[in-house]
């Protein structure tokens, strides 16, 4: 009883301590991606470097980015290494809510700045152009770029695409020419001072509406957005996508750095006339470690009901040793608690229903 009480202890204790074990996941299924890059180094992965990127060592940080290098003409693309569905599955064939968050900063200069894309596969990647963030080599086509997605965040006033002016952030759909754009002088910051900045894009695929945040290091994410854009993004999207940040300097030598940078994708499936999940719940609000909290705080509500389903089941083996020690020890028998016979009265009810009558009589 001993031995085999032993084994099962031994058996069970193993189970319950090596259920925790795990590494983190970045693929939870077909339509919901998350990773998140709280800095960079060259084992990076699964990122791509593109055209003049390259991981750098700053004092102070660890391993940034540089996207675009400090000569006229570079460009750069920091694009992460696996295809991200955008579309949800079989009927729906509506695009998934997606948020990231990054942090940059650009030098002085007024070079084209960054932006934050989302490219279809096989979108050119080779001999990127030194102007319009790496994304287009031809002046003529930057009015039309299908299935491309962009937030700029644009330091030079550019006539041919119309630009608000040289401090702003634009929504680029299928063209460098912003369908929507904010004057950032509005928030008090320049894009191109040097200052580290952090910048949140969420996309709400229930109501459609994009939102593009951005503020100085230091301060938390606002609640307003600087630039929101009511779209439907279904119908831009490839079954895969690539998501990405991509730089070039034009005419000048600025430099663009990005220190952090995640990215989370997730299908929503509303049935009809269910009530809508608060769409907050799926946007990032402080930094990049937001989403790797929530991530922890659902492993630990798991891990805190396995350890209370363990402990349950500790108790109950414990009990059931300790009864089996004590009949053994004491001769308890099962005739001690026999169960004596017990009459049960019972009484016929009579139901009585007539061919046409409504409700049964009960006697």
């Amino acid at each position: 009883m001993g031995g085999l009480s032993s084994r099962y202890v031994y058996a069970f204790l193993l189970l319950l301590f090596t259920q925790g074990q795990g590494r983190p996941v970045k693929h939870f299924g077909p339509c919901h991606t998350y990773f998140s890059f709280p800095s960079f180094n060259h084992q990076t992965s699964p990122l791509t470097l593109l055209g003049d990127a390259e991981f750098l060592t700053v004092e102070g940080y660890h391993s940034p980015v540089l996207i675009s290098g400090s000569s006229p003409r570079s460009a750069g693309r920091l694009m992460y290494g696996k295809p991200v569905r955008m579309l949800q599955p079989l009927a729906h064939r509506s695009s998934v809510s997606f948020s990231s968050y990054f942090s940059f900063s650009m030098s002085p200069g007024n070079g084209d700045g960054l932006a934050f894309v989302i490219l279809p596969r096989g979108y050119p990647s080779g001999g990127l152009d030194g102007q319009w963030f790496g994304l287009s080599s031809d002046k003529g086509s930057v009015s039309h770029i299908p299935n491309l997605f962009a937030v700029e965040f644009d330091s030079a006033m550019n006539k041919e695409v119309m630009d608000l002016n040289g401090n702003h952030v634009g929504i680029d759909i299928e063209s460098l020419i912003s369908t929507k754009s904010a004057d950032v002088s509005e928030i008090e910051v320049v894009l191109n001072d040097g200052t580290q900045l952090h910048a949140w894009i969420d996309y709400d695929a229930r109501s459609k509406n994009l939102e593009v945040r951005l503020s100085k290091s230091g301060l938390i994410r606002p609640s307003d957005p600087l630039v929101s854009h009511s779209v439907d993004l279904s119908g831009l999207w490839k079954d895969e996508m690539y998501v990405g940040i991509s730089s070039s300097t034009g005419d000048s030598s600025q430099t663009s750095l990005v220190y952090s940078w995640n990215f989370s994708s997730s299908p929503l499936h509303w049935p009809e006339h269910s009530h809508p999940v608060n769409p907050q719940a799926f946007k990032m609000h402080h930094g990049p470690s937001s989403l790797r909290q929530r991530a922890d705080d659902i492993l630990g509500i798991l891990m805190a009901l396995l350890f209370g389903a363990g402990c349950g089941a500790m108790a109950a083996l414990v009990m059931f040793m300790l009864w089996s020690l004590f009949s053994s020890r004491f001769g308890f028998t099962s005739t001690e608690f026999v169960a004596h016979p017990v009459d049960f009265g019972y009484q016929k009810i009579g139901m009585t229903v007539g061919k046409d009558a409504p409700d049964a009589n009960i006697k």
